[in-house]
């Protein structure tokens, strides 16, 4: 619990001390407001881990930066013995008031130095119990159904119970007490019935012999009770068979069974067929034919298999206990980025910087680790609880996966009682963590919006409101969603439209590549893998005019600033120049040796510039394309070694590109330049982009990454890690508030910059 607690030191440490990465975070993390911090650190419940080493190194971070030592309680002249504890309490809360540090002292950096290394002794600890915690998850999985939380399970993997659980654990804490008093009072009758056997005379052939007693107590599971015959108790149970035995011989009774195959005759029937009892056969003598033999039936109880409501109560036991054990997983991640987060700070103050790139590298694992393993479990044990009614959403948006869990808990509530299960809180964690982790750029669960059915291949901001976002799909439909929060009321009905698709464009029989408004938002132009550009009416949703000319799949499209002129790139290895007026093809350019794969006009559109899969990037002037019969290009840039994915432009003469050969290249693309290249080995970026100023740009790859350099120097300015499938395209939105990024299941998330 005290690696949660240290936020709130930290939050302080960021005013008072240089630490860029801690002003980063904790400009939009308030851990004194924050409800998921307050819930995990009431539900935590790894305190018995934390007591000892956890406790000490926080005590060890708040000397140093508070200045703490045994004497404070009683320096106000408040003895600490007194009785007086409030007030004891209350003068340590006053001297909660950071000292005055001098980092540039070498006392200072030492004992900065020394704390950095406790928590980095605890990050490696931590580490190895959390990856230990999945191996045992994992191994659990298939055994749901077989009896996770039975006490002869736990020593199989299942887990032991822990103190402070839910309902189940508490339940087997009180299993174990009443075995344990059993077993005592076993062995108390066990040694009162010895020593009366030893009083009546030893050698009786009925008692059992001291080692195979001893043999047997051994082998016996636990708690089971054994009880020794006296002899008067077998010779009055010999009595009574005798007294049985000697009743059915003079009543003379003879009981017939049932035929094992009625109405066969001669050697088929010759089967156990009936019984005869009473009657004793001379030696060597055969039964009658038709009767058989059988040893006598003894009386018991005859007890019924499981039912379908006993199975269902123990998969649901065994889900509760996997939910138990990622609610701990949950807790030691967040205990491993906790002790991340203060080794990232130490290291900038100290400037540090190897350490540094180390632990953010570690943080980055960690996210993947809890994508792959707790996220993945929870869909599973969802899925399995509510077959049908879970999908990927409910995963990625914290407010429907709490819907989801409490609709497993009415779903339990109607079977029997509503359980107090430990997961009722798990999104809470959850949110602690998305939040902890936006201080190291991963985003977990941001803002986004189900834009369409499969992958938003392309996307674009409204000129009018930058939270408008226009997106083409691999569901043949171009759609414009608002993408802000959505607002409720007191009553909890939606207000305003985000998170709303305000317009759909159904047309296209393939994949939509490419979309574009023109300049005042009137119209849009889009591209298909149907071979056609379409010019769509934007607030009617009708389509104006169908474009048609290229023989293949149409990868890219454009429009010039004006709105006059459309270029558009397709497999056919060619690029065709629209009037957007008349819908007539001014040029047809047939220079690309393979597809085209991209292109893109300059912001004062006086060029057009387009590249594709064999690796050249041609410049073309616009007028040479509309007046002359002799098309020419005017630059042709080989610089890449292979594919050209994406490119996009930027004032005054700017290209940037990337390819499959792992770079991101910036050009001057009327010099035809080089000013850079930035190398993302062993990833790649599929898509490219500026922002509207220029100032800044980004790309994306296929590894959830998402890079943003700044323009004037090249300096990487960030690198966000983002919970997706993969990333399709990015765009800056005008006021470079986040990031939208378009994902392979559909959705168009929002990431905050």
């Amino acid at each position: 619990m005290e690696c949660l607690k240290m936020f709130h030191e930290l939050s302080i440490m960021s005013s008072r001390l240089d630490i860029p990465f801690l002003k980063h975070f904790f400009k939009t993390f308030d851990p004194a407001h924050s409800k998921s911090l307050s819930s995990s650190i009431t539900h935590f419940h790894l305190r018995d881990l934390e007591s000892a080493d956890y406790r000490s190194a926080y005590h060890q971070l708040c000397d140093w930066f508070y200045g703490w030592n045994v004497t404070d309680a009683t320096e106000f002249g408040v003895p600490a013995a007194a009785g007086n504890a409030g007030a004891v309490a209350e003068h340590f809360k006053m001297k909660r008031v950071p000292r005055d540090i001098h980092i540039e002292e070498d006392g200072e950096r030492v004992e900065c130095d020394r704390i950095m290394k406790t928590f980095e002794t605890l990050f490696s600890m931590s580490r190895r119990v959390l990856k230990k915690q999945y191996m045992d998850i994992e191994e659990q999985l298939p055994r749901i159904g077989q009896g996770l939380g039975t006490m002869s399970n736990v020593g199989k993997g299942g887990g032991a119970p822990r103190d402070g659980g839910d309902e189940d654990e508490g339940h087997m804490d009180e299993v174990e007490k009443v075995w344990a008093k059993a077993r005592m009072k076993s062995d108390e009758n066990e040694n009162e019935t010895g020593a009366a056997e030893r009083e009546a005379g030893e050698g009786s052939t009925d008692s059992l012999d001291k080692d195979s007693g001893d043999l047997l107590k051994a082998s016996r599971p636990a708690g089971m009770v054994v009880r020794r015959k006296t002899q008067a108790v077998l010779d009055g149970t010999k009595e009574m068979q005798r007294t049985s035995l000697s009743q059915e011989e003079n009543d003379g009774v003879s009981r017939a069974s049932t035929p094992s195959e009625p109405g066969a005759d001669g050697e088929g029937s010759g089967r156990g067929t009936a019984e005869v009892t009473g009657k004793h056969l001379p030696i060597g003598a055969l039964p009658p034919e038709g009767f058989s033999m059988q040893a006598p039936v003894h009386r018991g109880v005859l007890r019924q298999g499981p039912d379908e409501d006993d199975v269902r109560r123990v998969i649901q036991r065994d889900i509760n206990h996997v939910f138990g054990e990622l609610d701990r997983s949950t807790e030691f991640t967040l205990i491993c980025l906790a002790n991340i987060i203060l080794v990232l700070s130490f290291s900038q103050l100290l400037e540090i910087k190897d350490n540094f790139i180390k632990f953010l590298s570690s943080a980055h694992e960690l996210s993947m680790d809890f994508v792959s393993n707790t996220l993945k479990t929870v869909w599973d044990l969802l899925n399995r609880e509510l077959p049908g009614d879970v999908s990927l959403r409910d995963i990625r948006d914290l407010s429907l996966l709490r819907a989801k869990l409490n609709a497993l808990i009415q779903l339990r509530a109607r079977n029997g009682r509503v359980p107090k299960y430990r997961y009722r809180k798990l999104y809470h964690k959850f949110g602690l963590l998305h939040d902890i982790f936006t201080a190291v750029d991963v985003h977990l669960f941001p803002n986004f919006v189900v834009a369409h059915k499969e992958g938003v291949k392309c996307a674009r901001f409204s000129a009018f409101d930058s939270a408008m976002w226009l997106t083409g799909g691999y569901d043949c439909a171009i759609r414009i969603h608002d993408v802000r929060q959505p607002v409720f009321n007191s009553l909890g009905e939606k207000v305003g439209t985000g998170h709303t698709c305000l317009a759909q464009y159904v047309g296209h029989k393939s994949i939509v590549t490419d979309v574009r408004f023109t300049r005042d938002d009137r119209h849009i132009i889009s591209s298909s893998f149907d071979r056609t550009i379409k010019i769509w009416n934007a607030q009617s949703a009708s389509c104006e005019r169908t474009l048609n000319g290229h023989v293949d799949s149409v990868t890219s499209c454009d429009v010039t600033p004006d709105g006059r002129y459309i270029a558009s790139g397709s497999t056919d290895c060619s690029i065709r120049l629209w009037d957007v007026n008349n819908g007539a093809c001014v040029a047809v350019i047939k220079k690309h040796l393979r597809w085209v794969k991209v292109v893109r006009f300059s912001h004062d559109g006086r060029y057009l510039a387009s590249a594709g899969l064999d690796r050249r990037i041609y410049i073309w002037d616009l007028k040479i394309l509309v007046n002359s019969r002799a098309i020419s290009h005017t630059r042709c840039i080989e610089a890449h070694s292979d594919s050209v994915l994406d490119m996009a432009t930027a004032r005054p003469t700017l290209l940037v590109t990337t390819s499959r050969d792992s770079t991101v290249r910036l050009f001057d693309y009327v010099t035809g330049h080089e000013l850079i290249t930035l190398d993302l080995a062993p990833s790649w970026a599929c898509t490219v982009c500026f922002s509207e100023n220029g100032e800044y740009f980004a790309a994306g790859s296929f590894d959830n990454n998402v890079v943003i350099w700044r323009t004037k120097d090249c300096a990487k300015v960030r690198q966000i890690r983002v919970l997706n499938l993969g990333i399709m395209s990015v765009r800056f939105p005008k006021d470079l508030s986040y990031i939208a990024v378009g994902t392979t299941e559909g959705f168009l998330q929002q990431i905050p910059l």
